[in-house]
């Protein structure tokens, strides 16, 4: 009983999150504040939030906390600093007479737990810095070109 109490409460928790992005991302398509457009994208975020609940649990994300939050949003401010930094360094590289640039494998190593942290937001975040690619995975580490 106690199994089902806490897989009842994960979906608990995860319909109200799944629920939440959907709402933000419908406010953001919308980009109104209009009463029958707010009902709409309460009942289509609910409906979507339900039958995407399974799918959302099964994949291990873990529950919404404010902590999580917190760093989500310090993550997103590092990766746009880290991006113009970036954006900066290649034009120079470009724009360089000698071109200083050294091909290499990267291999960084994480202690992340979950499949899709180790290959969504340490990857993609990677990917968009310096235009790389994944050439493989190991235990733990993620290596790039």
């Amino acid at each position: 009983m106690n199994d089902e109490r806490i897989k009842t409460s994960e979906k608990l928790k995860g319909f109200f999150y799944v629920f939440i992005l959907l709402m933000v991302i419908w406010l953001c398509l919308t980009t109104s504040l209009r009463y029958d457009e707010l009902f709409t994208g309460v009942l289509i975020s609910f409906l979507l939030a339900v039958f995407l609940i399974g799918t959302y649990v099964g994949l291990g994300f873990p529950a919404f906390t404010l902590r999580r939050f917190f760093y989500f949003i310090l993550y997103i401010l590092v990766l746009i600093k880290e991006v113009i930094k970036a954006n900066f360094d290649v034009a120079y590289r470009v724009l360089s007479p000698k071109m200083p640039i050294k091909p290499g494998i990267v291999v960084i190593r994480t202690h992340l737990q979950q499949d899709m942290a180790k290959l969504s937001s340490n990857e993609q975040s990677l990917k968009k810095l310096c235009s790389c690619v994944r050439v493989g995975t190991e235990e733990g580490d993620l290596r790039n070109a």
